[in-house]
């Protein structure tokens, strides 16, 4: 997978992607087993520059399928059940959305997620703009939840989230502004 990332072949990109997310995340249909949260966290952390790397994709479906393992993976929060049933212990990893708050191990990926993902929609440089509207209001939702997620922690990055808030209530879009209001209200919760 992070071999495919420079290959030259969307295709193979594409491929590569869709094979990661399936891997972190199979499908229900898929007979791979659920990784362990730990497992998943530490595989994560393997990938995350793959992943964000892949955000500047010349490909729109390559930037998509990333956008969508980050958004995933970070709005799901791994919770491990033990059961007992007929003497046999089993364990299974259940992603429980409620539990997303204070997530260190999405917390310490901010340095490398924050300066890719941002200049996404506020940079200047036209090059580097996400061009796709509903991949943008994909990005102001996952940024939304790293800020739900970081809390007092997204501080440091406050100059970039401005500037990125202002691009996006500049946007001619009605869905950018809409969810630019509630990144707003996550940030103002956030950081009172």
């Amino acid at each position: 997978v992070i071999r495919a990332r420079n290959n030259t072949h969307a295709a193979k990109r594409r491929y590569s992607l869709q094979k990661l997310a399936t891997l972190l995340f199979p499908p229900p249909s898929e007979t791979l087993p659920k990784l362990h949260a730990d497992a998943l966290s530490a595989m994560f952390k393997f990938v995350v520059r793959t992943l964000v790397d892949a955000l500047h994709d010349p490909s729109e479906t390559c930037r998509e399928i990333a956008l969508s393992v980050l958004l995933k993976y970070t709005e799901c929060s791994p919770e491990v059940v033990t059961t007992v049933v007929q003497g046999k212990t089993k364990t299974k990893t259940i992603y429980n959305p409620d539990l997303i708050k204070g997530r260190n191990d999405v917390v310490e990926l901010f340095e490398y997620i924050f300066p890719a993902v941002l200049p996404r929609i506020s940079n200047n440089k036209k090059e580097d703009r996400e061009p796709v509207e509903e991949i943008r209001v994909q990005i102001i939702q996952f940024v939304t939840l790293l800020i739900k997620i970081g809390g007092q922690n997204v501080y440091r990055y406050m100059d970039e989230l401005r500037d990125f808030l202002v691009t996006c209530y500049q946007d001619k879009f009605s869905a950018i502004k809409i969810e630019s209001c509630t990144c707003s209200i996550a940030l103002c919760e956030a950081i009172p």
